[in-house]
């Protein structure tokens, strides 16, 4: 037979409802979905500013890579200007300055 002794023995290694309680994983995991949807959010506007970024940087280096070919350009028309301006200059007989 047992005794309340007993009982009381076996309250002390058994896990009650108290007990049980504490460790009740109900709430726990509706905070934690709770958390992983705003991290989820969270990533969604950092994407969203990550394109944004990138979008910007391929800009950035499309003008880059089109900017040798405009100086390029640019140099022509200026030596082009230049000879334009001697030749002028010689047969019109004007001594331009140095």
């Amino acid at each position: 037979m047992i005794t309340d002794q007993d009982v009381e023995k076996l309250k002390g290694v058994f896990v009650t409802k108290e007990d049980a309680k504490a460790f009740a994983m109900k709430d726990t995991l509706a905070d934690l979905r709770l958390e992983v949807g705003e991290l989820h959010d969270k990533f969604d506007v950092m994407s969203d500013k990550m394109d944004y970024l990138v979008t910007g940087m391929d800009t950035l280096t499309g003008k880059y890579q089109d900017s040798p070919d405009e100086h390029h350009a640019g140099a022509e028309i200026l030596a082009r200007h230049d000879r334009q301006i001697n030749a002028l200059a010689t047969a019109t007989g004007v001594i331009l300055p140095e």
